[in-house]
């Protein structure tokens, strides 16, 4: 299968799964009236935390295929290998990572539906399918949008495919750019690819507000559906963290308690040391845009505008991503172009790739604030920066953390853009332990792996409690 359709084939996979997986996980926690605490949204968001290699890399080793002789194969005897080194097994990986993100809208899509209209419902004696059917028609635009979401970053994935060996269009993206490194090339290419990336992002804006759901009013009657929802939601999701994360975790502690030997300390600590230095230069990027951003004026079409240009940035294959920062640094004067040699030019390239979903995670709190506020803050002479600080900050403040830490995230796993943009003899800690897979290094794998899961979860974890602690105060107040 050629590279190009056998990427559309996985990633029409995974956003089918994860619709059918996700949306109907995001149905039931809508039903089970599970409200959006902090906890339980980290509990749904730690998939997404985990990138799709790190599931592959797990289910590898516990079918007992690791190192260096697994990229010296051929062909393998069981049908569990055969399957996972398929294009069904990086759908699959790519099913277990991303299906919170259909969950998580539809969810959020479900919010302004009144939860009595269950109750209602089984009041005139509907049956708990029909039940889950009206809910899953009233969410089908918040699935789609996530589904759709799901088959641009599937399309945009090389971790995955590559552990496995599948041969998809990032994976020929990223050999060509190794060979020529010219921009034209690549964007010739792939033109195919980016053209329909960036019809979604013109047209994200206008499927976002699709998703909304009118508020229903009725009466509320019984509890029964809310404790088999709530059963069958916990389940679903305990189901698929053991298949996703568990499994990976399960067999690399396993790996690292047993070859302690072979890890070396110095050689981790300097790829934490460069993974520290790429991942905060990002957060602090995009925190920075962020709040730009913010100041600008608040005009519909230049929102619609910004939404899509930066959902476009998103959606751009990483090495044309790379390659464009690099070819737009080389008119610059030369004191300048030796900041490409720097962490700085990855953390400037990862901040602009991973701006958009911080910044819609700002827009998303800021469309639930009340518009007299703003009006009442202009009266009072704030505007501009110290609107920003005054107003909007302590507004905003959990939005403004999520999107911070999202940056941080997904910085600290990204894979391709680091080993295109790194400077020399220095790697950050995802890209050293894609490296040591191909050496045959599985000690130095699951230390690698266990490491850059600390370094994702304990931040988020901090930032967790950190808001409990601010929030019991003022709940006693």
């Amino acid at each position: 299968m050629a590279a190009l359709p056998q990427s559309v084939f996985i990633a029409l996979l995974a956003a089918l799964g994860t619709a059918l997986i996700g949306g109907g996980g995001g149905v039931l926690a809508h039903l089970a009236r599970i409200r959006p605490r902090a906890w339980w949204i980290l509990t749904v968001f730690f998939p997404i935390l985990w990138p799709p290699f790190f599931t592959a890399i797990g289910w590898m080793v516990a079918l007992g295929e690791s190192g260096l002789t697994l990229f010296q194969r051929s062909g393998f005897d069981t049908v569990g290998l055969s399957l996972l080194f398929s294009p069904w097994g990086v759908a699959a990986a790519h099913i277990l990572s991303y299906w919170p993100i259909p969950a998580i809208l539809a969810w959020w899509g479900l919010r302004s539906l009144d939860p009595r209209l269950a109750d209602q419902l089984r009041l005139e004696g509907g049956s708990r399918a029909r039940l889950w059917a009206l809910h899953a028609r009233f969410a089908a635009p918040s699935i789609l949008q996530g589904a759709l979401l799901v088959a641009v970053i599937s399309l945009n994935d090389l971790g995955a495919a590559e552990m496995l060996q599948v041969t998809t269009f990032p994976m020929v993206l990223f050999t060509e750019l190794n060979l020529s490194r010219d921009l034209a090339a690549l964007a010739g290419m792939s033109w195919p690819l980016v053209g329909f990336l960036l019809l979604v992002g013109a047209s994200w804006p206008f499927l976002r507000r699709l998703s909304s759901v009118e508020r229903e009013p009725a009466l509320e009657v019984t509890r029964s559906d809310r404790r088999v929802a709530g059963g069958w939601c916990v389940l679903l999701a305990g189901l698929l963290l053991s298949l996703g994360p568990g499994v990976a975790l399960h067999v690399e502690v396993g790996g690292f308690l047993s070859d302690l030997s072979a890890v070396h300390l110095e050689l981790i600590g300097e790829c934490v040391e460069a993974t520290l230095l790429a991942a905060g230069g990002s957060m602090a990027l995009v925190v920075a845009l962020c709040a730009v951003l913010s100041l600008l004026p608040p005009s519909a079409r230049a929102r619609t505008f910004l939404e899509s240009t930066l959902f476009c940035l998103f959606a751009l294959p990483s090495p044309i991503l790379s390659l464009a920062l690099i070819a737009a640094m080389n008119p610059l004067p030369h004191f300048l172009v030796g900041w490409a040699d720097t962490f700085w030019i990855l953390s400037a390239a990862c901040a602009l790739r991973f701006l958009w979903p911080s910044w819609m995670i700002l827009r998303i709190s800021e469309e639930q604030m009340d518009r007299e506020l703003d009006s009442l803050a202009a009266i009072e002479g704030l505007r501009g920066v110290r609107r920003l600080v005054w107003v909007h900050f302590p507004l905003h403040r959990n939005a403004w953390l999520a999107g911070a830490g999202l940056a941080w995230v997904f910085t600290v796993g990204e894979g391709v853009m680091t080993r295109i943009l790194q400077p020399p003899g220095v790697q950050t800690l995802a890209a050293r332990t894609i490296n040591f897979m191909h050496w045959g290094h599985d000690g130095m794998v699951a230390a690698g792996l266990l490491v850059l899961g600390l370094l994702e979860v304990v931040p988020l974890l901090l930032g967790v409690l950190w808001l409990q602690t601010r929030r019991a105060p003022e709940a006693r107040a």
